[in-house]
């Protein structure tokens, strides 16, 4: 498949994806419990003096609303309208609208000028990209130099054979894709971890467990298949850009 389609299809698949999204266990929030969990990891992370953060694969803004009430400006991007759609109906109806922006871009060419933001963070989207360590150097390229690249991710594919293991399905196992898409997305099929397309010479990287947020999810969400598995965790890739190069 050519980028063109690859990138085509998953924008329609999320585009239908978006109806029910934020229903789904551990995508949206769904108490004041995970916010405050959430606005409490990030509060940790982001770096002290950040004012500007690029939100990629903002989806329905689940980031992008907890960075903005915690005070900073944050541009979303996504492939997806209709994700971004809710998105920006939130940020409207939180208030937020003077602190966000949206637009329709590539998390993989983002179009972004280089070194403009202090911040660039995305959560759970290594997955459903062609090329995953392209991506990365582009996320680095946007960061302004003494900034970070804060990527939140798991290992899903393990935990997918797990889940099918005992016979079970859910909407986030293969089926989600066709699988030809499947095929050109390497970590979807497989093929390595998060940490094989994020490790980079001559980069400090610091990896922050989400233990806290894990265990809550896993707790709360005891009849999910995947949240309630034990070996369910994500982890916080900080790449600190160099102040000078």
């Amino acid at each position: 498949m050519e980028d063109k389609e690859i990138k085509e299809q998953v924008a329609r698949y999320w585009d239908i994806g978006c109806k029910d999204y934020d229903a789904q266990d551990g995508h949206g929030l769904k108490g004041d419990d995970e916010k405050q969990a959430w606005l409490k990891f990030l509060q940790n992370i982001v770096p002290v003096d950040t004012k500007d953060i690029l939100d990629v694969g903002c989806g329905t803004g689940f980031l992008t609303l907890l960075l903005a009430e915690l005070g900073y400006n944050v541009k979303g991007i996504d492939l997806s309208e209709g994700m971004q759609s809710d998105a920006k109906r939130k940020v409207s109806e939180a208030g937020l609208v003077s602190r966000v922006t949206f637009d329709i871009a590539d998390a993989e060419n983002t179009g972004e000028e280089d070194d403009k933001f202090d911040v660039v963070i995305n959560r759970h989207l290594l997955w459903t990209l062609p090329h995953p360590r392209e991506a990365v150097d582009e996320w680095i390229r946007v960061t302004k130099p003494g900034g970070c690249v804060i990527i939140i991710d798991g290992d899903w594919n393990s935990i997918s054979r797990e889940v099918k293991a005992e016979d079970h399905k859910d909407k986030n196992d293969d089926n989600s894709y066709s699988e030809e898409l499947i095929q050109n997305l390497p970590l979807h099929r497989g093929e390595g971890k998060p940490f094989d397309y994020i490790d980079r010479d001559g980069y400090e990287i610091t990896i922050v467990s989400l233990k806290d947020i894990d265990n809550l999810e896993r707790k709360k969400y005891v009849d999910n298949d995947w949240l309630s598995n034990d070996n369910y965790k994500r982890e916080a890739y900080v790449i600190r850009k160099p102040q000078y190069r």
